[in-house]
């Protein structure tokens, strides 16, 4: 609507008619002036505790002109950061952002900002994908792995293996070889889709209004899919060949970094 008022007073009367949120332009003179008003339920920035002021957001964007950078936008839920198990003290919040100067941008025009699902924190992963070129994948060699002991079927995998020929030893141990690396592909692709599916229910109960059944079931999918990261983080325990942090820790990043700089050839996908 048109004002003709100056922002500070188009400020005072939103919010004395609960219009705490809001974009406001200046008026020229009695001539002019915008404001855009809305209420707590349909904000995308901050749901629950306390509003965030709005003299504060415009004094950042106004930053963010000065600088001249662009908000690069994001995929995912709109929200970065939640606290709050029941529904009368849950917020959620997007406190994170991308920007990037008009030059970056020109440089990785397919990037893309994404806020994944999370489990064990309440600020969720940020993953920036630009476009590269896919690495050469090297086969891997063959070596014992430890999580294969958490795994139940192991045990009886291997009996039936070897039981099930007389063959010399020698023939017995490449059938054993080739029976493991099958059995233990068919593990890590059917883990790979529990964690795909897990986060895939966790993502659908991210983006729904906060009920005591959804604030539930969120806490079940996060317990069941820590139960699925503990597996990893033994795997890329034993990969970096440090023994600094016990099996239960949980670090799988600082694994995962530390395995992957033993290879020369890296090539960074993702930050």
């Amino acid at each position: 609507m048109e004002t003709k008022v100056n922002v500070l007073q188009i400020e005072r009367i939103r919010r004395i008619y609960g219009y705490v949120n809001g974009f406001d332009v200046q008026a020229d003179g009695s001539r002019g002036g915008l404001s855009l008003a809305w209420k707590h339920d349909i904000q995308f920035e901050k749901r629950g505790g306390v509003p965030r002021e709005e003299r504060r957001m415009e004094d950042f964007r106004n930053a963010l002109d000065e600088c001249h950078l662009i908000d690069v936008g994001f995929l995912g839920s709109w929200f970065t950061w939640e606290r709050g198990n029941l529904v009368a003290t849950n917020i959620r919040e997007r406190l994170d952002r991308g920007v990037v100067t008009e030059a970056w941008f020109s440089a990785f025009l397919h990037a893309q900002i994404q806020h994944l699902s999370y489990s064990h924190s309440d600020h969720c992963p940020i993953l920036l994908s630009t476009e590269m070129a896919n690495k050469n994948i090297r086969k891997a060699l063959f070596h014992f792995e430890v999580w294969w002991l958490l795994e139940s079927s192991f045990k009886k995998m291997v009996k039936d293996a070897w039981d099930s020929t007389q063959r010399p030893l020698l023939a017995k141990l490449k059938e054993l070889k080739q029976e493991i690396s099958q059995w233990a592909q068919h593990v890590k692709q059917g883990r790979q889709r529990v964690k795909q599916q897990l986060h895939r229910q966790l993502d659908r109960l991210l983006d729904k209004d906060r009920t005591d059944d959804n604030l539930a079931e969120i806490i079940n999918r996060k317990i069941h899919l820590n139960q699925e990261i503990d597996k990893d983080e033994i795997y890329w325990e034993q990969r970096a060949r440090a023994n600094w942090l016990k099996v239960r820790d949980k670090n799988a990043a600082f694994f995962h970094s530390w395995a992957t700089q033993r290879h020369k050839g890296n090539v960074i996908n993702s930050l």
